[in-house]
């Protein structure tokens, strides 16, 4: 079954809000100025579609957004050691350079809570999504472990992400790469994983 709301009504880009935002500041310029009945119409549908793009926008997820949904939900039920959620949230098909979900799970939480550390992730390069079809995402996003005694680590992140046969949206793959460089750099280890 297919989306029902086209992406770029479910996820319009920024861009197209600030050209209705400009729009609509010219509209009720030149409107104050005429007072012509035609200018106001001409206001009165671009708000009116303004308003039904952003219900749009709210109401229904991308699987863009989906995916940036799934990675932010990772974090915050690793910051609330909620170790449950990962069963759901990370693919029974995870793969890691050879590493599953439940090694993952695993050195995760013993990474996390021998640390006393915390997750954060923030810049979903929205330039940088790949999506194949309607169930596979590619996202890059920047992230760190910061633990309560020594530095933080670091990095930037790709992960792909399918929507599943129950309809759920979950982790499959995961790069790491240098926080600086992002991409254009050689992909790193992940440090919870125990060399080969």
């Amino acid at each position: 079954m297919g989306n029902a709301m086209p992406t770029l009504l479910a996820d319009p880009p920024q861009a197209i809000y600030l050209l209705l935002g400009a729009g609509l500041i010219v509209l009720a310029l030149v409107w104050l100025k005429r007072r012509d009945r035609r200018v106001r119409n001409a206001f009165l549908a671009v708000a009116i579609l303004t308003v039904l793009l952003g219900l749009c926008d709210y109401l229904f997820q991308s699987p863009r957004e989906s995916a940036v949904q799934v990675v932010k939900d990772i974090s915050a039920a690793i910051n609330a050691g909620n170790w449950d959620a990962i069963d759901v949230l990370v693919s029974n098909d995870f793969d890691y350079h050879g590493h599953k979900k439940s090694e993952l799970k695993t050195q995760l939480r013993s990474a996390i809570t021998s640390r006393d550390a915390r997750t954060a992730v923030w810049e979903f390069n929205r330039d940088k999504v790949m999506q194949k079809g309607e169930n596979e995402v590619t996202i890059v996003f920047d992230g760190k472990g910061d633990p309560k005694v020594g530095a933080a680590y670091y990095a930037h992140f790709k992960a792909t992400v399918f929507k599943e046969s129950d309809g759920r949206w979950r982790l499959r793959t995961l790069a790491l790469y240098p926080y600086a460089s992002k991409t254009n750099g050689p992909e790193e280890t992940f440090p919870i994983f125990p060399q080969q």
